[in-house]
């Protein structure tokens, strides 16, 4: 119907005998409907066009009812209060728990929310557990959300393994944009990409693997993942680990060639899985990088490092739940968590040249955080304390090259042995 009254009929309206049926039948669902239904519809047209709430029509109608009597009044409107007419409880600030890819997420997961009994979130969940249009998601339905920081599953990006693009991310800003990023599950749809705002984050765990462990585990879930899949070709064996490292580095050449200088081009020779280990490298450089910049959001961080799960689990435990304003809810004793190990995959020349590679790498923050994970600490005379390969003031380089020259066997055995000794 127009503003002046007229009607305006559509092109290809129903014929009107074909409207009288639709409109008999309308009229029969109408009286099958349960009289509350019906009253509940009336009222919300109502309260839509009046702008009153379902609250002050029901208490209008009692009062009517009773004679307009104030005591009425009252015990109308306790009446009916309900639950979820409430006002909203604000929600929790995000707090990320970074991860990059099989660091253990799930044993921090399974840690605080056993002992706070408080829900934590994820980037990648089901989207009728969403706490906004675009996530995070929450992961225990059984447990309330905390009141002041729920800690938030994310691995950011560029830690793409199957992907032609992203298998690295460059610079910071960007890592930043991509933890917010992630996929919400919709039952009989598939996955769609969501992202909500990387503003609204407070805080960040930032959770850390030995890197020999963490790429040996990537393997291993790669393994579990795909291995009955016509694509996959690597055997669960050494030499199989060896092949799936090659795959990998042959694959991401390309891109690696964006970060690599002449001195780092010649020592990723020497180096297995390099373009892992340059992704793992550059993941928590950005990492680092993105809470260093924070500027005036003042975003709070804690290291976290997955051994300390087993070397130190109280401790760390109760480090988290303060970081996080978390309650300790639970008095159960907490059990070290299994955390495998994979020490036969490197020969000791591996752990050497992987070591060096790293600290080349790294960013000082970065090389703070894992050289516990070096072969030896003799390894730190290989470096100068200034100059860069990539960046003069924040990452170490390779000194200048000294020969020895020695015709065969005149002793360069007892020489390198000395001079390194000394």
């Amino acid at each position: 119907r127009r503003k002046d009254g007229s009607i305006f009929r559509l092109p290809g309206s129903f014929p009107p005998a074909m409207a009288l049926t639709l409109g008999a039948l309308i009229a029969l669902i109408v009286t099958l409907l349960p009289p509350t239904s019906i009253t509940r519809h009336r009222e919300d047209v109502r309260r839509i066009l009046t702008g009153t709430t379902t609250t002050d029509i029901r208490r209008r109608s009692l009062q009517q009812n009773q004679g307009g009597n104030p005591k009425a009044d009252v015990a109308a409107s306790a009446a009916t209060t309900t639950p979820d007419q409430q006002p909203p409880q604000p929600k929790p600030k995000v707090a990320w728990l970074a991860t990059y890819p099989n660091s253990g997420k799930e044993i921090v997961r399974h840690l605080l929310q056993k002992v706070s009994e408080r829900s934590m979130a994820t980037n990648y969940g089901v989207e009728s557990n969403s706490l906004s249009v675009n996530g995070p998601f929450r992961l225990a339905n059984r447990f309330p959300l905390p009141e002041r920081y729920v800690l938030t599953e994310t691995h950011c990006v560029g830690f793409c393994f199957g992907c032609v693009k992203g298998m690295f991310e460059k610079e910071w800003r960007g890592f930043q944009k991509g933890c917010a990023m992630g996929n919400a599950f919709i039952k009989g749809s598939g996955n769609k990409a969501v992202k909500y705002d990387d503003k609204s984050v407070r805080k960040v765990v930032h959770l850390i693997r030995d890197p020999f462990e963490n790429i040996a585990a990537r393997f291993h879930f790669e393994y579990e993942t795909y291995h009955d899949k016509d694509s996959w070709n690597y055997s669960m064996t050494l030499n199989g680990f060896g092949q799936w490292c090659r795959a990998f580095d042959l694959r991401s050449a390309k891109q690696e060639k964006i970060f690599s200088k002449p001195e780092i081009a010649e020592l990723m020779l020497k180096v297995p899985c390099h373009g892992l280990f340059t992704q793992y490298v550059l993941w928590h450089n950005n990492l680092n990088e993105f809470v260093f910049n924070s500027g005036e959001a003042k975003i709070k961080s804690i290291t976290v490092h997955t051994g300390d799960f087993k070397d130190k689990l109280d401790e760390t435990v109760s480090t988290l739940l303060e970081f996080l304003e978390l309650p300790r809810s639970s008095s159960d004793v907490l059990q070290p968590p299994n955390i495998r190990e994979y020490v036969n995959y490197y020969t000791e020349r591996d752990r050497v040249a992987i070591s060096s590679f790293l600290k080349v790498l790294a960013t000082q923050e970065t090389w703070t955080d894992i050289k516990r994970y070096a072969v030896t600490p003799a390894m730190e005379r290989l470096f100068s304390p200034v100059g860069s390969a990539m960046s003069p003031k924040r990452y170490g380089t390779w000194p200048d090259i000294a020969w020895l020259l020695t015709y065969p066997n005149s002793g360069t055995g007892f020489t390198t042995a000395l001079v390194q000794k000394l």
